[in-house]
């Protein structure tokens, strides 16, 4: 233990609370991707969905929400969005996880894990293996 610490416990003070949290990289790290759909949006993504429409039929996610999600997380980086056409139709976006998605997701997939493991799913048993999507993503990232 350090003098300084020693100093503020022997005041009665806790050490952990004398210091600035105000730029705490976790906390900044959840308030990019800590949202439910922020994560599901990431899991789809690393999951081969790129498009809207994908987000949209496989999430259930309400339009407005969706496309708030992904703006945000373009705008920070997370993902990237490059315009396709299809034949006869109009260009559109579709979205990719750019490497400092990929470190969010890599940082994440210890909770995911974790999450998998010991969490049911609307009162079922914990998923199993690589079948849910989330085990999925998680595992797959740590190949």
């Amino acid at each position: 233990m350090d003098a300084r610490t020693e100093a503020l416990q022997g005041a009665g003070m806790d050490p952990r609370l004398d210091r600035d949290a105000s730029n705490c990289s976790i906390a900044r790290t959840f308030e990019v991707v800590g949202e439910r759909w922020t994560i599901l949006i990431l899991r789809e993504v690393w999951c081969g969905s790129s498009r809207f429409s994908d987000f949209e039929r496989v999430l259930g996610c309400p339009r407005n929400l969706l496309a708030a999600r992904l703006r945000m997380s373009v705008e920070e980086g997370i993902l990237a969005a490059e315009t396709y056409k299809e034949p006869g139709s109009r260009s559109r976006p579709k979205y990719v996880i750019t490497p400092k998605g990929m470190e969010h997701q890599r940082r994440g997939s210890s909770r995911s894990v974790t999450g998998s493991a010991s969490l049911p799913t609307h009162g079922t048993q914990p998923p199993d293996g690589p079948n849910n999507r989330l085990t999925a993503w998680s595992w797959a990232s740590a190949a």
